[in-house]
């Protein structure tokens, strides 16, 4: 009986100590949960080549679907276009790496910025 009240003792009482398990299990589900509708776009995922005007010159540029969308909505929160937005990228990407690679990372960046500020 001892050793059961020492380890609800940390939590006030066997009603707190539920109410963190609860707490837990909730927030395990809601991550799983997350997850599992996050995976749905891996099953569905195609990839599109699009052709952008870097200046002068024009490339073509292969990600998924989601990454254009994304492209997209941040260029349009930019007041601009994805070739500018994609000019930009260009121009500040190591020589080493690939343009759809400096797309994908900026985009990551640019939202996790986004959504550690909110």
């Amino acid at each position: 009986m001892e050793k059961r009240y020492k380890l609800f003792s940390s939590y006030g009482s066997i009603k707190n100590y539920e109410f963190y398990v609860w707490g837990v299990v909730m927030s395990k589900i809601k991550k799983l949960k997350e997850t599992a509708e996050a995976s749905v776009f891996i099953q569905t995922n195609e990839i599109l080549k699009r052709n952008i005007k870097l200046g002068e010159m024009r490339t073509s540029v292969t990600l998924e679907p989601q990454v254009w969308n994304v492209l997209n909505d941040v260029a349009a929160e930019h007041d601009c276009d994805i070739h500018q937005l994609c000019e930009m990228i260009n121009e500040r990407k190591s020589p080493k790496s690939s343009l759809a690679s400096a797309i994908r990372v900026f985009l990551i960046s640019y939202l996790q910025i986004k959504a550690t500020r909110k």
